[in-house]
This record gives C-alpha cells, sequence and structure tokens, in this order.
C-alpha cells in the first residue's frame, strides 16, 4: 500500500492525508471536507499529518470525526503532528510505536491476518529527518554456497573502519588558547631552519607531542574540574576557607576556558564562516559537523567497468587514478594560431606593477584577508596560525613569497598582482 498521496482499499478503507489546509484541522473546511471522505469512502481507519493544532483543541477535533478509537502526536507550535484514528467494531489496531514523524500500529480484520501499518510524515529539518534513518547503513551480498540465493548482511553503521595514525595533520584552533602555546611556539620555530615552509613542516610533530602532553584530552580535562569543583563546593558549604574559596575561582575561570576552546574545536571542524566569535552553541556545531562528514563520506564508487568498489584501499586507488588522468598533462604539436584581439591593452604603468619590488605591508594584508578558519593547504595550518604568530613568522614568509615570485613568469606574476591588490568581494 502506498500512503503517500492517500489509499482506499474496497472492502473498508484504510486513508492517510495531509491536512495542508491553511487553517489546519482547526480550519472550517477541514471537518466537513474530512467526514465526506469518510462517508464516501466507508473508511474504518484514518491517518493525519501535520493538523498543526495539539492538545485539548485537537482532541475536541479528532472526537467530532466519528471515530471512537485514536492516536495522537501532538504538533509543536504549528509544525508537524499525527493522527491515526480507528473504528474498533470493523477493524483492530495495537499501536506499537510512535515518534514525533511517525504512528506504527498492527492492524487485522476479524478472520485475516494481521499486517503493520506505518504512517509516516518526515520532518523538513534535514537534521530532524535524519533521527528516522540509519544514514550509514549499507547492504552486502555474500556469495552463494548450499542455496540458490545469496545471503544478504545489513549493517546499521559505515564498514569503513577510521584509522586515526593514518589521518592529515590539521591544526586546532583552540591550542592557540592555551597559555603555554605561543611561548612553546617560539621555542620550536626559534630553532627550526628552512623556509616558512620547512619550518611548519617541523612543527607537526612537536605540535602533535604537545597535544597529548601538554593541552591534554579536553573532555576529561574539563569532567576533572568539574569533579574538583563539586568537591571543594561541599567542603565550603561546611566550613569557610579562603584559600578553597581562591581556587574555585581559579578553576571556574579555568572550566570556561576549556568550553570556550570545545566552542572553537567544533566551529573550525564545522566549516561555519557566517557565525560571530564568541558564539558557543557547542551542540549546533556538532551537529553542523556530523552532517557534512555523512554527506561527504564516500561508501563506495563505480569504476569504469561499471562494478562498484567499497573497499578502502580500492576506492583510494580508484580516486588518485582519476585525478592523476584528469590533472595529466598531453604532449600536444604548437602551432601558430592568430588569435582575435579580445583582450584589453595593458598601459605601460599597469606593466609595471609586475616589475614592482613586493612589500611587507602586502602580505600582511593579504595574509590577514583570509578567513582564519578556512580550510587548510597541504601543511594542515590555517591563516589564524600564521595571523596569529605574525610577529614570529613574518620575514620568513616574506622570504618565501619573495623566492616564488621571482621565479615565476609573467602570466603568474600577473595572477599574484591582481589576487593582492585588486580588491576582493567576500560573501557574508
Amino acid at each position: 500500500m502506498d500512503f503517500s498521496e492517500g489509499h482506499v482499499s474496497s472492502h473498508g478503507g484504510h486513508l492517510a492525508s495531509n491536512t495542508s489546509t491553511p487553517g489546519g484541522a482547526a480550519s472550517s473546511k477541514f471537518k466537513s471536507n474530512v467526514l465526506d471522505l469518510i462517508r464516501t469512502h466507508h473508511l474504518d481507519m484514518l491517518f493525519l499529518c501535520e493538523p498543526r493544532i495539539s492538545g485539548a483543541k485537537a482532541i475536541s477535533v479528532v472526537k467530532t470525526l466519528g471515530f471512537p478509537c485514536f492516536e495522537v502526536v501532538d504538533a509543536v507550535g504549528f509544525s508537524g503532528g499525527l493522527w491515526l484514528l480507528w473504528d474498533d467494531s470493523r477493524v483492530h489496531v495495537e499501536v506499537v510505536g510512535t515518534s514525533d514523524q511517525m504512528i506504527s500500529a498492527c492492524v487485522a480484520r476479524n478472520g485475516q491476518d494481521p499486517w503493520l501499518f506505518t504512517g509516516v510524515y518526515a520532518s523538513p529539518n534535514a537534521v530532524k529527518r535524519g533521527k528516522m534513518l540509519f544514514p550509514e547503513a549499507n547492504v552486502q551480498h555474500l556469495p552463494r554456497t548450499t542455496s540458490d540465493h545469496n545471503p544478504i548482511k545489513i549493517k546499521l553503521s559505515s564498514h569503513f573502519v577510521t584509522s586515526p595514525h593514518l589521518r592529515a595533520f590539521r591544526f586546532e584552533a583552540m591550542w592557540m588558547q592555551h597559555e603555554q602555546f605561543h611561548e612553546f611556539i617560539s621555542d620550536v620555530w626559534g630553532q627550526a631552519a628552512g623556509s616558512a615552509l620547512d619550518k611548519t613542516y617541523q612543527l607537526v610533530q612537536p605540535l602533535k607531542d604537545w597535544n597529548v602532553n601538554v593541552f591534554g584530552h579536553l573532555k576529561k580535562r574539563n569532567a576533572c574540574l568539574l569533579a574538583r569543583l563539586n568537591g571543594i563546593q561541599k567542603a565550603l558549604c561546611r566550613v569557610s576557607n579562603t584559600f578553597l574559596s581562591k581556587l574555585e575561582i581559579s578553576l571556574i575561570e579555568e572550566y570556561n576556558c576549556g568550553l570556550e576552546q570545545e566552542a572553537m574545536l567544533w566551529k573550525q571542524k564545522s566549516r561555519l564562516q557566517w557565525l560571530q566569535e564568541g558564539d558557543r552553541n557547542t551542540k549546533f556545531f556538532h551537529l553542523t559537523t556530523i552532517i557534512r562528514r555523512r554527506r561527504n563520506k564516500i561508501e563506495r564508487l563505480k569504476n569504469n567497468e561499471g562494478v562498484w568498489v567499497e573497499e578502502a584501499q580500492d576506492i583510494k586507488g580508484l580516486a588518485m587514478a582519476y585525478f592523476e588522468q584528469l590533472f595529466s598533462q598531453e604532449i600536444v604539436e604548437h602551432r601558430d594560431l592568430t588569435l582575435p584581439k579580445l583582450f584589453p591593452v595593458i598601459d605601460s604603468a599597469d606593466l609595471e606593477l609586475l616589475e614592482k619590488d613586493i612589500d611587507m605591508a602586502e602580505i600582511k594584508r593579504s595574509l590577514f584577508g583570509i578567513g582564519g578558519l578556512k580550510a587548510p593547504g597541504v601543511d594542515g595550518f590555517p591563516a589564524c596560525f600564521y595571523q596569529a604568530q605574525w610577529n614570529k613568522c613574518a620575514d620568513d614568509i616574506f622570504a618565501l613569497v619573495t623566492q616564488a615570485f621571482q621565479k615565476s613568469s609573467i602570466p603568474d606574476k600577473l595572477n599574484y598582482t591582481l589576487i593582492t591588490l585588486v580588491p576582493k568581494v567576500q560573501s557574508p
């Protein structure tokens, strides 16, 4: 039975309907229209979605529809709501489960086998709708052995197992809020050798060690602080103590700092740029991150032969081969082509910009114009790291950009000039 648009059987009707009238079930036309449906199709069970009323008002409307039995899931404001109504003299209905998006029931007539009915009205909110599914579920067809049917294996979670040691390094912006971070970076950066890029790569392993040994596990640290605060506050209830009072203030400040770090962690992972600094809706950040990861996760790919590839190593090889082929350059014969004059002439004043010496202020302006939490490059460090450590790494970055610019061709220099000097329009 398809209940998406409503189904009426020939021997006693079962109808599903969306009450999407402007006033919902409270509108003046609702009752007359539904009663006409019930009489016309001899319905013994009715499922209604989104009535837009709840509580005592919903019950009063339900009782006027002529069904002695009903199950009601209240709407939240003007959103959602589900009604299942039935005549127990003609059909036996046992509700087996409800949620804000569905009602499931076992339905049976006298002398007939029971069947399972589930009326669903999925929320337009992607997060709420996602609670109905198993978004990472997958089906695997196993090889046949003694039977002529393939066994089917259903897993409710992804079949990929994450390997933390294989993950690419990513700089965590929350580290910069630790009181010892800047001193640590000064020591490591000062001892490193080579260009700015070389020094950045040399920071990776020390940062990993510092994260484990100094920064520590964020959730465990916050849980430990709460436990200590609980003990101190119980002791202060028994007797006043100046030392404990000062320690309590210090621990509360440390705990709040931990919350700020957690908010920064999820803000960075969620890739949201439109929220203002200081927002601490970590639940929202967490949900956004989970949704983004699920959408970006690749469970399988189809190769050129049309065969689905599902093993992690095979998917990796297929993706690498695709992009290697996509970005490989074929040797072509150069021919003298006469191009139409489609481009404006660049005057001498603009051409002189291509030979202009690079200015430190120009590089700083470009660097600080990048969003702090923008997706990092191959080194795993976002722009906020270099912005915060500008006094330490400015000379190294200047030398790196100058060297790269001197080796560039004229078209590359033109691109650089346009990128750094032409004002950019940033989306909100």
